[in-house]
């Protein structure tokens, strides 16, 4: 419905265990409907919950697959499984998983049950900074995010990388490990570097995700703490921000890295 507005109502708060209905209202928010039951809540009041830029009618959402104990224990741990609608939350669907990993090896479960196997992503309520998010509006389709197959969403540590280029319905895993992104020129160069602990490269891709280059940025290894490029994700220049350890302390430095040339030729019109 056109000026639809979500809306995530908490139905249990108990400290790390926080999760809640989403609703969907019209636009004058005088009739409401309950799309999902036990949206992920983070103890900040964020939820697992993101509309993909550009791309009318898919959502993203992280459901809590233990409700019933958490309701009976204080000290559980939440178990989330990623959701996916394509028209709106009318209908919501486990994410489909890759076939093969990223060294060509099959996962261990069995894709034809989703229920203990499907593709789970870390959201919206774990991220640092809430500009980052899995899609852009100038590279329709694309989606990138942080997780893993199996029966529910691993921690970070157990996770890598996976990236879909038409709109979430299929899923390819790109490295393991956990990994910042950006995209720049609107999709035509996605550029990947590893998120926590120590590195000197970064990962980059010029044909949608088909095949993935590894260039050395710095001559010694650092922390990177941020990949960016401008709001509209339309510069083929980055900018990495990290810190490097010195004897006198951490030392932050910026590396700025220019992919306008990583083409042979820009479009010109035939005369």
């Amino acid at each position: 419905q056109k000026g639809a507005i979500f809306f995530h109502l908490t139905t249990h708060m108990h400290e790390n265990q926080e999760f809640g209905v989403l609703m969907k209202s019209n636009s004058n928010g005088s009739s409401f409907v309950t799309l999902e039951q036990a949206i992920n809540r983070g103890p900040r009041g964020f939820v697992d919950f993101e509309k993909l830029e550009g791309l009318e009618g898919i959502i993203l959402i992280n459901t809590v697959a233990n409700v019933d104990e958490l309701k009976s224990d204080t000290k559980a741990q939440k178990h989330l499984k990623s959701k996916i609608s394509f028209n709106d939350g009318a209908d919501w669907t486990y994410l489909e998983p890759p076939k093969k990993d990223s060294e060509g090896k099959n996962y261990k479960c069995n894709a034809k049950n989703k229920e203990s196997c499907s593709l789970n992503l870390h959201g919206y309520t774990e991220g640092t900074d809430q500009r980052d998010t899995y899609s852009s509006g100038s590279a329709l389709g694309f989606v990138i995010g942080v997780g893993n197959v199996g029966k529910d969403l691993l921690p970070l540590e157990q996770c890598s990388t996976f990236m879909s280029v038409d709109g979430g319905f299929t899923w390819k895993e790109i490295r393991k490990g956990v990994y910042q992104w950006e995209y720049g020129d609107r999709g035509s160069v996605v550029v990947l570097v590893k998120d926590g602990g120590r590195t000197d490269s970064l990962i980059y891709s010029v044909d949608s995700g088909k095949t993935w280059q590894d260039y050395k940025f710095s001559k010694e290894e650092v922390c990177v703490e941020d990949l960016v490029t401008t709001p509209q994700d339309s510069s083929m220049r980055f900018l990495i921000i990290a810190k490097s350890s010195k004897v006198t302390g951490k030392e932050t430095r910026t590396f700025a890295v220019d992919f306008t040339h990583s083409f042979e030729r820009q479009c010109r019109l035939r005369e």
